[in-house]
């Protein structure tokens, strides 16, 4: 059992270094008080020896509450996995179905679930819902979403969670959900190397949502759910948004690039493999910079094409490798390996478009690292060079209110 303080109250969650690492826990009493501040007693099943806290759940100011770190943790750790307490379906066209299913779904809920519901955040803005079982699941719920082949995604249920639904939104995310399908289980997993004591973030936006400047999606947030983003991504120095948003529409116009062509039509804008592969290193380090590690893997994947389309072996194999790698630590080995890139990593030349364009010199490889190494802090130059100037009209992404995409790619 573990009280209360006076000064706030949390939750430890552990995970077990066994044979079996990752352990379930069961939340055997929830004693609700004035929600959402504070939480009395938790009692967690099963307590395994020699087990390690991983996250307590505790007050943030005018963020509620949230999950925050105990101890350090790395990237691609997998924090939590959690069955969601109620499944809300969908139509067939996606959209929420009438309010009297989710009325009955609430009445059915035990009576622990219906004060783990009852303690949800409610938005209270003018677009709230006046239903308040409504208003909490558009709040709250999590798109069950699976990830096709193609990268496309395909929501059909949404999803409560005792604990993943506290998980507060950041527009640089330290973390990210990623549903299993077959296990009905949604996991938790580190994005980046997150210290001690720092609170744990996903986006509540999609892919494509995400790497828009901050205004927008501000602005996104705020129509979808109620609330004013204040993260580290919206929340610093004019000047410091200003160059943000720089890189981010830097990047915009990167992408356009390849979103748009196939792999053989974009390697032909320069006809230079360097140039391409410039072009792409380009846009890894202007996501490490926005620290939108999700989109990492786009990136990885089409470095992989590159080489592949100019049958280079070694590079091609190295860089699926890479690739299969990150969506290991952002989705777990079992859903990383049923990705497209993962057979390309044992063997590059079942890529359909093999050696497509011909095959290119070894040194080819060897500049482009070497420029990749030059290039490491040309982005502060770029900035300067850009200055107020470099802002331009931005295309707004439809809003998708109510979903809590974590930064999946919706097509």
């Amino acid at each position: 059992m573990i009280d209360c303080s006076q000064d706030g109250t949390f939750e430890v969650h552990c995970q077990s270094f066994s044979s079996n690492p990752v352990q379930y826990f069961t939340l055997s009493s929830f004693d609700r008080v004035d929600p959402p501040t504070s939480f009395r007693a938790i009692r967690l099943l099963p307590t395994p020896a020699g087990s390690i806290p991983l996250y307590e759940k505790k007050v943030k100011g005018k963020g509620g509450r949230g999950l925050f770190t105990i101890r350090p943790m790395s990237k691609g750790d997998l924090i939590i996995i959690e069955k969601p307490y109620l499944v809300l379906p969908l139509t067939e066209d996606g959209e929420e179905p009438d309010n009297k299913v989710y009325h009955k779904l609430y009445l059915n809920l035990s009576l622990e679930h219906k004060r783990i519901f009852d303690g949800l955040y409610e938005r209270k803005d003018d677009l709230a819902d006046k239903d308040h079982i409504v208003n909490k699941i558009d709040t709250n719920a999590i798109p069950l979403a699976q990830t096709s082949q193609d990268g496309s995604v395909v929501m059909k249920k949404m999803g409560l969670f005792e604990v993943i639904s506290r998980v507060n939104h950041g527009c640089k995310p330290n973390a990210g959900w990623y549903w299993y399908g077959e296990e009905k289980e949604m996991r938790l997993y580190a994005y980046t190397d997150i210290p001690a004591h720092a609170e744990i973030t996903c986006s509540y936006l999609s892919y494509e949502q995400l790497l828009e400047p901050s205004s927008i999606r501000r602005s996104i947030l705020l129509d979808g759910f109620g609330f004013e983003c204040i993260c580290k991504g919206c929340n610093p120095s004019s000047i410091d948004i200003l160059k943000s948003d720089n890189r981010l529409i830097e990047l915009e116009s990167l992408r356009n690039e390849w979103s748009n062509k196939n792999i053989v039509e974009y390697c032909k804008i320069d006809d230079d493999v360097i140039k391409t592969l410039r072009k792409l290193n380009r846009s890894l380090k202007l996501l490490e910079r926005e620290e939108k590690f999700n989109q990492l893997g786009e990136v990885y994947e089409k470095i992989f094409e590159v080489y592949a389309v100019h049958g280079s072996s070694d590079s091609s194999r190295l860089a699926a490798n890479e690739a299969l790698n990150h969506f290991k630590a952002i989705m777990g080995e079992k859903e990383a390996t049923k990705t497209w890139v993962a057979r390309q990593s044992v063997d590059p030349t079942l890529y359909p478009l093999w050696n497509k364009l011909g095959m290119i010199h070894s040194d080819s490889v060897t500049e482009h690292q070497d420029e990749s190494e030059e290039n490491e802090d040309d982005d502060e130059d770029k900035e300067k060079d850009m200055g107020e100037g470099g802002i331009g009209k931005v295309h707004r992404s439809r809003v998708s209110a109510h979903s809590r995409f974590c930064g999946y790619r919706v097509k």
